[in-house]
């Protein structure tokens, strides 16, 4: 990486391990989940890409909801170990 840009972290699982890549002279942005950023022509544009992407939802939207929802324990459920 080249240290001038701090990547932001990855819009889909919130990694913080967002690397620089570099192929045939086009280079784009990865995190290990597989995501990857717009392909640029130096490493400072596609750290740039990457860190202008939109958010993506967070994996814990929406569980705010959830409260009321009692957790059982499975083997208490019909079919479950005794």
């Amino acid at each position: 990486m080249s240290g001038t840009i701090r990547l932001n972290p990855c819009p889909f699982c919130g990694g913080n391990l967002p690397l620089p890549q570099e192929s045939l002279g086009d280079w784009w942005v990865g995190c290990s989940c597989g995501a990857t950023g717009p392909t640029a022509k130096s490493e400072a544009e596609a750290e740039e890409l990457w860190n202008r992407r939109t958010p993506g939802p967070s994996r814990l939207e929406g569980l705010e909801d959830l409260d009321h929802l009692e957790i059982l324990d499975p083997a208490a459920a019909p079919g479950g170990e005794e």
